[in-house]
């Protein structure tokens, strides 16, 4: 009797165990970098807003074009810059 409650303990945590590592692999974010430049003349720009569709969250690039942020995988970033159409 106690090997099977023993088992079965084994088992319920086991099956926790999955569960919980499901979640973690479900939940990771992406780290995306990268520097942001003008496509005629190649220069770094400083400023441009990068943001999560949807939300709240962002960055800008720095002096040097640039940029590094966390965001759920398969998540669209939009880009946008004063005097440049913005891009998806």
């Amino acid at each position: 009797m106690k090997q099977k409650l023993r088992n079965s303990a084994q088992r319920a945590l086991a099956t926790f165990a999955m569960l919980l590592a499901f979640t973690a692999l479900m939940a990771q974010n992406l780290t995306i970098n990268g520097t942001i430049r003008d496509d005629q003349t190649g220069e770094s720009l400083i400023g441009v807003t990068l943001l999560q569709k949807g939300t709240t969250t962002g960055t800008t690039t720095d002096l040097d074009g640039k940029y590094s942020m966390s965001v759920p995988r398969g998540a669209v970033i939009v880009v946008s810059y004063v005097g440049y159409e913005s891009q998806e």
